[in-house]
């Protein structure tokens, strides 16, 4: 949050612009967990 403060970047464009990414990552980390359990 500090961080966000010093770049002077408002809370609503970071979530608009991190939901996707943090969206994406779950959906790979899930796919590899899920890939993971099936091999071993």
């Amino acid at each position: 949050m500090g961080g966000l403060a010093l770049a002077k970047v408002r809370y609503d464009q970071y979530l608009r612009f991190m939901a996707p990414l943090m969206g994406m990552l779950l959906v790979a980390v899930a796919g590899f967990l899920a890939l993971g359990a099936a091999l071993s």
